[in-house]
């Protein structure tokens, strides 16, 4: 029991809607990747394909592998050409390590910060700004610039030592992520990729997808913060975490969760299940 890891109920997914090609609709891809469509524009966040385990990361480099890229694109339903916009929310690997891949691909914009832009070069990119607005079809995507979640010593140590060992030191500790306000006619989507979030004035919103890898980690007063500023003061009436799997093995008919030793999701979903109720 005590080195078992966390898999959410079945019956907790959200079933696809058949109807969902005639509608504003979301498909989770894995990490922070998600996928917003209504039909006529997509967009695509973050985007990671690259799923390796540990040993064949320090073995490949870190690099993106193009290979499982399209095979994820592919299986999203995503192609040359359909794809509007693709944003990045910063510059760690398990964010940004595929997006000129993906962009090369698809043939989209790719909107990111500074750090990750000055990876590579693509003729079709735009940095990110805080609060700023970019428009696609009936989306409007806001960008806001808030902290990242804070990582214990241990993760640090464990994660500067993969990065020298698979020489991915592009992908340095990023101290702030972007989050995105996501409006599409009468529907506000927040997006939070990382654990963190400050409060915004006036921002009200349906739909939370919120990032909670590492909140197992943190003291109980850190997940409260994020559910008080990302959730109880947006109004939002369904939050859908994300950021809970296991980035180093692929995703098949089940999302495998992260590992009992690199964060306690139990403990993290037994708080959001409590701030839930009390809402």
């Amino acid at each position: 029991i005590g080195c078992s890891t966390w898999q959410p109920p079945k019956d907790q997914y959200i079933q696809p809607d058949v109807n969902a090609d005639k509608q504003l609709n979301a498909t989770y891809l894995g990490a922070t990747s998600l996928v917003l469509s209504d039909g006529k524009d997509t967009i695509l966040f973050d985007g990671f394909f690259t799923r390796k385990s540990v040993p064949r990361l320090i073995k490949d480099d870190m690099v993106s592998d193009e290979q499982m890229v399209s095979k994820g694109l592919d299986r999203a339903g995503l192609h040359a050409n359909n794809l509007s916009a693709l944003f990045i929310a910063h510059n760690h690997y398990d964010h940004a390590l595929d997006a000129f891949t993906v962009a090369n691909q698809t043939n989209t914009i790719l909107h990111a910060p500074a750090d990750t832009l000055s990876i590579d070069v693509y003729k079709k990119e735009k940095e990110l700004a805080n609060e700023q607005e970019y428009a696609f079809g009936e989306f409007t995507i806001k960008a806001f610039l808030t902290p990242h979640v804070e990582k214990s010593f241990l993760v640090s140590v464990i994660e500067k030592a993969i990065n020298w060992l698979s020489e991915g030191s592009l992908y340095k500790e990023a101290k702030y992520a972007f989050s995105f306000l996501v409006t599409h006619k009468q529907k506000r989507i927040l997006i939070v990729p990382s654990a963190n979030f400050t409060p915004v004035e006036g921002l009200d919103v349906d739909t939370v997808f919120l990032g909670v890898g590492l909140l197992g980690t943190r003291p109980k007063e850190e997940t409260r913060l994020l559910w008080e500023n990302a959730v109880k003061r947006t109004n939002a009436s369904l939050v859908i975490p994300f950021h809970w799997d296991n980035i180093s093995k692929p995703i098949d008919d089940e999302i495998p969760a992260i590992p009992w030793y690199a964060d306690n999701l139990k403990k993290t979903m037994t708080r959001l299940n409590s701030f839930a109720q009390q809402n």
